[in-house]
């Protein structure tokens, strides 16, 4: 749940709606996040871990036009100009994402 939340309040900020996620979309993310972390799961090697970029292609993979627009909204972040954090956003623990966001973005703290 902790990465679920996690990922929720990331996508908040990054989606930037003044009402924040509709309920169909924190609906649509924590599905992703569940299966995204699934294969994870069953070998959890550090290797394996989850990225940005799975999050992104899983809901591109989604049928409804609200994974379509988290999807648009964190492609900047993927694939655009600030694809930096592409393998910085590691999908883990919230202690070690709110880190490597602090050290990545002063301006996410």
């Amino acid at each position: 749940t902790l990465k679920s939340d996690f990922i929720l309040s990331l996508c908040e900020l990054i989606v930037g709606s003044k009402d924040g996620l509709q309920p169909v979309e924190k609906t649509i993310i924590d599905r992703c996040v569940r299966l995204v972390y699934r294969e994870f799961l069953i070998d959890p090697v550090p290797e394996r871990m989850p990225i940005l970029e799975d999050l992104y292609n899983l809901l591109r993979a989604q049928t409804e036009p609200e994974a379509q627009r988290l999807a648009t909204a964190l492609e900047i972040y993927v694939s655009g100009s600030l694809n930096v954090f592409k393998n910085i956003f590691v999908l883990g623990s919230h202690l070690h994402q709110s880190d490597k966001i602090q050290y990545a973005s002063p301006n996410f703290a």
